[in-house]
C-alpha cells in the first residue's frame, strides 16, 4: 500500500519539528535555570530536588550586585568597549577588505596570507607579546588599551575582501568616470552593497568584545574599568561563591 504525500509530509514536518523542539530545550533548559535560581538564597541554588518556583523569590538578588559593587559601571565600560571595537573593526575591515579585493599592486596575496594565518594563533600566544606592546605604548589601566587590540580581526577582513571580491568591477569603473575618489566610491558605492556582510561583522565584533575575559582581565586593574564579565568573576573566590547574585547578574 503505497503512503499518501500528505503522510509523508506530515511524518517529515513531524521529524522536523521533534529535533527542534529538542534542540530548543537543551538552549532555553539552562537560562531558566539561571533566571529561577537568580531569585533563590544561595544555598538553594543546587539544591536537589530542584525547585523551580522560589517559595519566596529574593529579588534583591538584581539589586545588590549594583548595591555592593559597581555594576552600573561594568555594564558602561563594556557597551563602551563594545561599540567603540565594532565602529573600529566596520572601519578597518572595510579598508582592508577592499584594498585586497579590488586593488593590484606586489605582495597583495602575501599580505592576505600573512592576515589568514593570524587566525590559527589562539589568543593565549600573542598574550604576552601584546601586553608588552601596550605597556610600553604607557595604554594599561585604559579604554584605548582595552578597545584597540581587539579592533582588528582577520576574519572580519576575510568576510569583507570575499564579498567586495564579488562586486563587478564596472560599478567601480563608473564612479571613477564621474570622478568619485577611491574613498567615496567605498563609502557610497561598495559599502552600500555589503550591507549583509557588514551586518555580519558588526555581530561577530559585538559578541566579541561583550565576551572577553581574558584580555580586560590582563590590561585593566582599575575597578573604574572592569567589564561585565570582569564584575562577574568577582562574586566567586576560593572561600565562597555568591552563586545566585552572579546568575542575576548574567541575566540581566
Amino acid at each position: 500500500m503505497l503512503t499518501s504525500p500528505r503522510v509523508i509530509r506530515f511524518t517529515q514536518y513531524a521529524i522536523i519539528y521533534a529535533v527542534l523542539g529538542l534542540g530548543s530545550f537543551l538552549i532555553l533548559f539552562p537560562l531558566a535555570w539561571a533566571a529561577t535560581s537568580a531569585l533563590k538564597p544561595n544555598t538553594e541554588v543546587f539544591a536537589v530536588p530542584m525547585n523551580w518556583i522560589p517559595e519566596n523569590p529574593l529579588w534583591e538578588n538584581f539589586i545588590l550586585p549594583f548595591r555592593e559593587k559597581a555594576f552600573g559601571t561594568y555594564f558602561l565600560n563594556s557597551i563602551i568597549a563594545a561599540l567603540a571595537s565594532v565602529a573600529l573593526t566596520v572601519v578597518i575591515s572595510c579598508l582592508a577588505g577592499f584594498s585586497l579585493a579590488k586593488y593590484r599592486y606586489f605582495g597583495r596575496n602575501i599580505a592576505f596570507l600573512a592576515i589568514l594565518s593570524t587566525m590559527m594563533l589562539p589568543v593565549q600566544v600573542i598574550l604576552v607579546p601584546l601586553y608588552l606592546v601596550v605597556r610600553d605604548l604607557g595604554w594599561l589601566d585604559s579604554y584605548q588599551g582595552l578597545i584597540l587590540p581587539q579592533a582588528v580581526n582577520a576574519f572580519s577582513i576575510f568576510l569583507m575582501r570575499q564579498h567586495m571580491k564579488s562586486i563587478p568591477d564596472d560599478y567601480i569603473e563608473a564612479a571613477r568616470l564621474d570622478g568619485a575618489s577611491e574613498l567615496a566610491i567605498l563609502i557610497r558605492v561598495v559599502m552600500p552593497m555589503s550591507r549583509a556582510s557588514i551586518s555580519a561583522v558588526v555581530i561577530f565584533a559585538f559578541l566579541a568584545s561583550w565576551d572577553s575575559y581574558v584580555w580586560p582581565l590582563v590590561v585593566v586593574t582599575k575597578d573604574a574599568l572592569r567589564t561585565l564579565p570582569l564584575g562577574l568573576s568577582m562574586f566567586f573566590s576560593e572561600y565562597a561563591s555568591e552563586y545566585n547574585q552572579a546568575l542575576a547578574a548574567a541575566s540581566l
